[in-house]
């Protein structure tokens, strides 16, 4: 039985988790990182999340907890006290590496040389109103110097809730990493 519960606890999509469709009016409001959070982050190498906002100098990320918070609802929501300490402690196993940093917002400065990269080309149609095949030669253009993953983006590039991906560098201000690169996941623009 215990089996079956993790199992569901753990394939159920994010959709049927989401906050609404528990009966949960209103959202946590959204937390501050703290000094001893960012100390946390900055022993990553990088972070892979949604957007919560971009601008010149900085990006920000908001971790997100609703699937956490909604697997705890459906756990402490089962008859029987074992089943629901047992689901409880499958769920904290799952989360135990980011616990510390869900529901709050982080932002991060840019290092002196940040490089800003898309995973993909923008959809393009040529001319005629066919899609746009790129050569060889347009490709390595936009890929830019050096060899980075992906493509050379700019900051419009980058919106609230897109997917990117913050490699951190090695120096800190203000005691928080900088994002040395940043990469948007655009394969929904295409």
């Amino acid at each position: 039985m215990l089996r079956l519960i993790a199992a569901v606890l753990l394939l159920l999509p994010p959709t049927l988790l989401s906050v609404g469709a528990l009966g949960q009016e209103e959202p946590e409001p959204i937390k501050k990182a703290t000094p001893d959070d960012y100390k946390k982050f900055a022993r990553l190498a990088s972070y892979t999340g949604k957007l919560s906002g971009v601008g010149p100098k900085s990006v920000t990320f908001r971790i997100d907890d609703t699937d956490y918070l909604a697997k705890r609802k459906l756990a402490q929501a089962l008859p029987n006290a074992v089943q629901q300490k047992a689901a409880l402690n499958l769920i904290e196993a799952q989360f135990a590496n980011m616990k510390w940093a869900l529901g709050k917002e982080f932002e991060f400065e840019f290092a002196a040389k940040v490089t800003l990269r898309k995973q993909n080309l923008a959809f393009e149609y040529d001319d005629k109103g066919n899609p746009k095949k790129y050569t060889a030669a347009e490709m390595a253009k936009l890929k830019g110097p050096g060899n980075l993953p992906g493509y050379v983006a700019k900051i419009e590039d980058f919106a609230p809730g897109a997917v990117a991906t913050a490699i951190f560098g090695r120096t800190t201000k203000d005691g928080k990493p900088t994002v040395t690169n940043l990469t948007v996941d655009n394969k929904d623009n295409q």
